[in-house]
């Protein structure tokens, strides 16, 4: 069993939140007045099942919402999901060609947060990010990520650290 050497975990803004919710409220209203009709009140009470279906369609994406940052002793872990993982990305360390930290325009380069396809510094670039504008650009021969972090400083040493266990410094 791989040891952690590095874990963080990061939470979408909370506007993120907020509009999933006023969506849910959104959603049960208009089902509400679609349902109602003058003098029949049965209607509304027959569609239980509406509200159910909205809140099984909103949790997947509010568990979405949390970021989880993991190197162990061989891999770079980065997962989407809270209480279950919709989305995982590995990275074998061994097939890191070279990182460093950057701040980037997360809007401009990625289209926002989350898991996007974007540009870096003119080159093809898929991020990782919960929040903010810092984060760790990680090259491999196939594909260049960033990682965003609240921590990159910290994401990066344990990066090195994690690749080059003899050059610890």
């Amino acid at each position: 069993m791989d040891t952690i050497r590095f874990e963080e975990r990061q939470h979408f803004h909370w506007f993120a939140y907020a509009t999933v919710i006023l969506v849910l409220i959104g959603a049960l209203v208009a089902a509400a007045v679609a349902f109602m009709q003058p003098g029949e009140t049965q209607k509304l009470a027959d569609a239980w099942w509406i509200p159910l279906l909205i809140v099984l369609g909103i949790a997947p994406a509010l568990n979405v919402f949390q970021m989880r940052t993991t190197i162990t002793d061989t891999q770079l872990v980065v997962q989407f999901g809270y209480l279950f993982p919709m989305y995982r990305k590995r990275i074998e360390l061994d097939a890191i060609n070279s990182s460093r930290m950057v701040e980037y325009r997360p809007i401009r380069d990625a289209g926002g947060w989350g898991i996007r396809f974007g540009r870096f510094e003119k080159q093809s670039c898929r991020f990782l990010n919960s929040r903010g504008n810092r984060g760790v650009l990680v090259e491999t021969d196939d594909r260049r990520y960033i990682i965003g972090s609240q921590h990159p400083e910290r994401l990066q040493r344990a990066i090195e650290a994690a690749a080059n266990p003899a050059h610890v410094s």
